[in-house]
């Protein structure tokens, strides 16, 4: 997820906690990020998301 939004681990768990960026914790206790909460996040970069990732 980090990498997709070029961030650092340590800044996605920072933008997590600021509320920047919902999760979702699972009953293991592991964060997952919604889809939607990543394509909003990418809009706000001005990045493109939903594609192939191919010409």
């Amino acid at each position: 997820m980090a990498r997709m939004l070029g961030i650092s681990v340590k800044t996605l768990w920072v933008w997590q906690r600021k509320g920047i960026i919902k999760a979702v914790r699972l009953p293991t206790g592991k964060l997952r990020y919604p889809r939607s909460e990543v394509e909003r996040i990418l809009r706000g970069m001005g990045v493109e998301s939903g594609g192939s990732g191919g010409p």
